[in-house]
């Protein structure tokens, strides 16, 4: 008996010595935690989703990590993979077009999801002739048109090549006129330019509500028909909640 309690200790200490050399605990294995506990993990399709601790470690597992314990050892070398890459927090983000771990501010945020952007094709201008004709219609004077376009081109151009956080200045559009001649459509066309993500922040503004995470998560904050209903201190909380997004740097519509 004592002969195996020998052998049992120099394999566990051949078991350590091993895992020391061949464990790297600074490779990225597509996982991480949050400061609250919740753990995420890297899919095929290189954005995050959100799992169970018993995933993270199946996962781990399964790249080779061993979650034996050594009899002298208080963690496995999966425990210590996965308390090595911790984040002070997840979730979309507006304006981050890759999905991945950045430092926003003193905080280092994990981006859960990015933009989709519409590919880019060469086009002739058959192809275009449907929507100039709905932007037409929808502007009636050229240099209506001309002021839209050049605002979506600002801020396309400003989603697919600034580096966050270092975008140019927002700037609100403000879309008047008649039922029916296409306001909400064209709103739709906007949110698919702007990377598909769309919210509606007039609960915010009016001050119905202090949780704000989706104007955060949205690049298009997107409003029809907000009207002028409600007490004077909702409206003027509404004006000014509108007033200070808009002229916030950072902030894209």
């Amino acid at each position: 008996m004592a002969m195996e309690g020998v052998e049992k200790r120099q394999e566990d200490r051949e078991f350590r010595e091993f895992e020391k050399e061949r464990l790297d605990v600074s490779r990225d294995y597509g996982i991480r935690r949050t400061a609250k506990g919740d753990w995420y993990r890297k899919t095929l399709e290189e954005w995050w989703a959100k799992v169970t601790r018993e995933d993270i470690a199946t996962h781990l597992i399964r790249q080779g990590v061993s979650s034996r314990r050594a009899k002298e050892e208080e963690l496995s070398a999966v425990d210590l993979v996965m308390d090595s890459w911790m984040v002070d927090y997840a979730q979309e983000i507006a304006g981050y077009v890759a999905p991945g771990q950045y430092t926003i501010g003193n905080k280092i945020a994990l981006v859960t999801r990015g933009a989709t952007f519409l590919p880019l094709a060469e086009g002739t201008e058959e192809d275009f002739l449907d929507l100039y004709l709905f932007l037409k219609h929808a502007f009636s004077k050229p240099d209506q048109l001309d002021a839209f376009l050049g605002w979506l081109q600002q801020a396309v151009r400003v989603l697919r090549t600034a580096t966050p956080p270092a975008w140019a200045h927002g700037l609100a559009l403000l879309l008047i006129g008649d039922t029916g001649i296409g306001k909400t459509s064209l709103q739709l066309l906007i949110t698919l330019a702007l990377g598909g993500r769309a919210t509606d922040p007039k609960i915010f503004f009016k001050g119905d509500s202090t949780f704000n995470s989706q104007l955060a998560e949205n690049e298009h904050w997107m409003m029809s028909d907000p009207g002028h209903k409600g007490t004077k201190a909702e409206r003027d909380s509404f004006l000014s909640n509108l007033n200070r997004s808009s002229t916030v740097s950072g902030i894209l519509f």
